[in-house]
């Protein structure tokens, strides 16, 4: 796809290209690099889906061996930090480009967070959910704080437009939803977290693909200092 392609304006807000002369951006779909990633790349369009890829391209340049120190974020390490988890991880390009947007958001790429449930609830309400392991959702209770029948509960998962299914997505079933003792519907703010079991497809639920798989989940070990940088993903309007 063109680095200056309508569909990049409205799908991705990556803003204006012309700004960017000296990254080799423009009306054109060659490959290029401009956050300086390993390697150059290109966004792509398949089936509808915007996604990107790298370019197996030579490099213009020789490569120059180079050593600098990097201080590491004081974060503590998982007691077990040997065994490798199969999980999520976040698809991390994105062409950030300043414009205008809600807080700063970002829309984000198929794929981008694989983790994300959305969960359908009735006729008329929604909750986002966190894929933790291949048959469990954690959400917020309030969402449920009216104990929805089973039957009127729909999880959606690979989903990158609101209440759009395609073929990246899987629809479940939901066998159960359990809160936690201290949740109250008096006070639905506090406690307020529920783990919602899908119902097995064939004897299984989720089969991972590059667009569904659980979130990596941190050691119970773990503690993470203030001011600590994050992301926040989920389904909303990017404007008025």
């Amino acid at each position: 796809m063109a680095w200056n392609s309508d569909l990049l304006y409205d799908e991705l807000h990556v803003g204006t290209v012309d700004s960017s002369p000296r990254k080799g951006l423009g009306n054109h779909a060659y490959c290029r690099n401009p956050e300086k990633d390993k390697m150059p790349w290109c966004y792509t369009l398949n089936d509808g889906a915007i996604s990107w890829e790298y370019c197996d391209v030579p490099a213009c340049v020789m490569s120059v061996s180079f050593s600098r120190r990097i201080i590491p974020f004081n974060v503590p390490k998982p007691s077990n930090p040997g065994k490798k988890h199969v999980c999520g991880k976040r698809h991390k390009k994105r062409l950030s480009i300043a414009g205008v947007r809600i807080m700063g958001g970002n829309s984000a790429l198929p794929g981008t967070h694989p983790w994300m449930a959305a969960i359908y609830i009735g006729e008329s309400d929604f909750c986002a959910g966190t894929l933790v392991s291949s048959c469990w959702i954690v959400s917020a209770a309030h969402c449920f704080f009216r104990n929805p029948l089973k039957s009127q509960l729909r999880v959606v998962l690979g989903q990158q437009r609101f209440n759009v299914t395609g073929p990246n997505t899987r629809t479940f079933g939901v066998q159960e939803y359990i809160f936690p003792k201290q949740f109250s519907v008096f006070n639905p703010t506090l406690h307020d977290i529920v783990l919602i079991k899908l119902a097995k497809q064939d004897g299984r639920c989720v089969r991972r693909t590059p667009f569904i798989r659980p979130i990596c989940l941190p050691d119970k070990s773990m503690a993470f200092p203030d001011n600590s940088c994050c992301t926040i993903s989920g389904w909303g309007h990017m404007h008025e």
